[in-house]
């Protein structure tokens, strides 16, 4: 899962513990230094409703993270490139602690930055641009309509179509299904947007460039590549996925830069590929495998790291034993 896993080894959970308490207790300090904003200078005010804004946000953080279960197993396409069988299979098997990891206040931007930029693309853009098509809700009122926007009132809100792939052969469950939730409909096109640094979006060319050379895209999610390859490889598993779904021909990744760049925006096709939606199967498919009813202890998945020194192991909570396994 890399360096963004949701779970940590449980010899963390003491000190995850720690950090969490001491963070409870400088928002309940902000909480009694900042009872009402505070007045003078535009530059106090504004030091002042940062803090309210970092404490409303952590709030939401907090009650999102203790109602997450993380022993729940759910297959989401965002996610599927970095989900790693092995690691799960063992974690589960030997019942390792399961910490929820919290997102700091840079993270939580960066979802609302995501957040706005789909905001203004599904619901105005190409809404009114008659682009999309889709399901609409209107955000005063009510109403649902399907089709492409109504008006350009910019009360409707598209509502991204949740897709749930079964796996042949698997229980027809969304617990052993593939989950995700599309961006964009352009009939028959579909597309997926990104937002992403300066410094990603440079390489993305290069990046996308090379997927047509991966044979075996179960395995890769082990090998060392830069940033710009992580996010191409990622977001075409994530788009392939919902291409097999919703059986549309092409999708499409737009990119935005969070800076002022040529060109302002990027797209890449992606095709149908059928090594992609096998190595997704392959994923789900071990998975189960080792659940084995439930106790865990059937057929550990193919390990995708190549040596312990890579950096997916790095990062991985149970590299040591992953290893003595093979």
């Amino acid at each position: 899962m890399g360096n963004d896993s949701w779970f940590k080894h449980a010899s963390d959970f003491s000190s995850h513990q720690r950090a969490f308490n001491e963070q409870i207790k400088q928002r309940e300090q902000r909480k009694n230094k900042h009872q009402a904003p505070p007045k003078g200078s535009i530059a106090t005010e504004s030091s002042g409703n940062l803090d309210f804004m970092y404490e409303w946000m952590e709030n939401r953080e907090v009650e999102k993270w203790e109602s997450r279960d993380p022993y729940r197993l759910r297959f989401y396409a965002s996610q599927i490139y970095k989900f790693c069988p092995r690691q799960w299979a063992i974690l589960m098997r030997d019942k390792h602690t399961l910490v929820q990891d919290r997102n700091g206040y840079r993270d939580l931007l960066v979802f609302e930055h995501g957040h706005a930029v789909h905001d203004r693309f599904q619901n105005r853009i190409w809404a009114f641009s008659g682009m999309i098509h889709g399901d609409w809700k209107n955000r005063s009122t009510g109403e649902m309509h399907s089709g492409t926007c109504p008006d350009e009132s910019g009360l409707w809100e598209y509502q991204e179509r949740r897709v749930v792939m079964p796996v042949p052969g698997l229980p027809d469950t969304e617990e052993w299904s593939l989950i995700g939730k599309i961006d964009a409909d352009f009939d028959p096109d579909l597309a997926d947007l990104k937002s992403c640094s300066p410094r990603i979006y440079e390489w993305l060319d290069r990046a996308y460039s090379r997927l047509d050379g991966i044979d075996d895209w179960f395995m890769c999610m082990g090998e060392d590549v830069g940033w710009a390859d992580e996010y191409a490889r990622n977001h075409t598993m994530q788009l392939t996925s919902y291409l097999f779904a919703a059986d549309r021909p092409q999708g499409w990744c737009i990119y935005l830069p969070k800076a002022k760049v040529e060109p302002p925006m990027k797209e890449f096709k992606v095709p149908k590929r059928p090594k992609v939606l096998e190595a997704i199967h392959r994923k789900i498919e071990q998975t189960h495998t080792a659940w084995n009813g439930g106790d865990w202890k059937g057929q550990l998945p193919d390990m995708p790291c190549k040596s312990i020194t890579c950096k997916l192991a790095e990062s991985c909570p149970v590299a040591m034993e992953c290893f003595k396994e093979a």
